[in-house]
């Protein structure tokens, strides 16, 4: 039986307590806490965001390489890399839109035009140049395990955004920032509770479906599925072998100032990042379930 990582013990105890008293004490915790627009805050943010889309994106370009250079065809090998270039192109279109919405610097572009062809270009600008450095630094020797360990991350960081976006679409909790602005029938409401009254409201209100996302908090999910992404940058840069351990303990470090952000700025409550930090926290377990099942539980075989 393998060892539960103390870590994870560790996470799972604090992320569960500020669930808890985030369910009692939200809405007193983010008016003592709430700044609007503060720039330490929104630049937390952004970082939190970037390393999340910016390493999707770097490890398509890496993975889309490793796989061209297992394919036996060099027609299957453009093939590959297309597919993993519209990939990292959708990607950064997503990352690009988050970035430039208005629970992250979204102020700092009022009169940007917020459609899928602005955020396209700005994504090429800002994620996409990341895809053609994973693909071109990681060499030309074919790893087996690089590509089953990266295929696992990836679809695992995928899954993750859908399911994100899923609850989010369901519960519709208004961000506090949002029932700062005196809507009628837009206040306060408890996490886990369906905002039922949301899809009228946001229509008759003029409002865009992010202002009605708070619960959960993406950003503290990405931000603690860092600790299972940052360590695979080892399998890019040798020099970062064997500190793997150390990378997962950065990302946790990184982790709790970008959660806290979401608060300062009014985007989440402490019961949204909590719940994110579980999610995020669930999905690594599952990468290391998964890893060690088709990974390292062969190469013993």
């Amino acid at each position: 039986m393998r060892r539960t990582d103390p870590l994870y013990l560790l996470l799972f105890v604090l992320f569960g307590a500020g669930l808890i008293t985030g369910m009692f004490f939200d809405l007193e915790i983010s008016s003592t806490l709430y700044s609007k627009d503060n720039t330490l805050a929104v630049i937390m943010s952004v970082i939190g965001l970037y390393l999340h889309y910016g390493s999707f994106v770097f490890f398509l370009g890496v993975l889309g390489k490793q796989l061209s250079l297992w394919a036996p065809k060099r027609a299957f090998k453009i093939l590959v890399l297309l597919i993993y270039s519209y990939l990292a192109l959708s990607t950064s279109t997503y990352g690009a839109g988050a970035l430039m919405s208005d629970s992250v610097c979204g102020f700092l572009y009022k009169g940007a035009s917020h459609t899928i062809s602005s955020y396209a270009v700005a994504g090429l600008y800002l994620f996409f140049p990341l895809f053609f450095l994973g693909a071109f630094i990681n060499g030309k020797k074919c790893d087996k395990k690089v590509i089953k360990d990266l295929i696992i991350l990836l679809s695992l960081m995928t899954v993750a955004l859908f399911f994100s976006w899923t609850v989010k679409s369901i519960f519709m909790r208004p961000r506090y920032r949002i029932t700062l602005l005196g809507y009628e029938g837009i206040g306060f409401v408890q996490c886990f509770d369906i905002f039922r009254e949301g899809k009228v409201l946001k229509d008759a209100c003029h409002l865009v479906s992010d202002d009605l996302a708070s619960f959960y908090s993406g950003h503290a999910m990405n931000a603690v599925m860092g600790i299972v992404i940052m360590p695979c940058y080892a399998h890019v840069f040798s020099g970062l072998r064997g500190k793997e351990k150390t990378l997962s303990v950065l990302a946790v470090i990184i982790s709790i100032p970008v959660m806290l952000s979401r608060i300062v700025l009014g985007d989440h409550y402490l019961s949204d990042i909590s719940t994110g930090a579980l999610v995020g926290l669930l999905i690594c377990t599952l990468y290391c379930g998964l890893n060690v099942k088709f990974i390292s539980g062969k190469s013993q075989n």
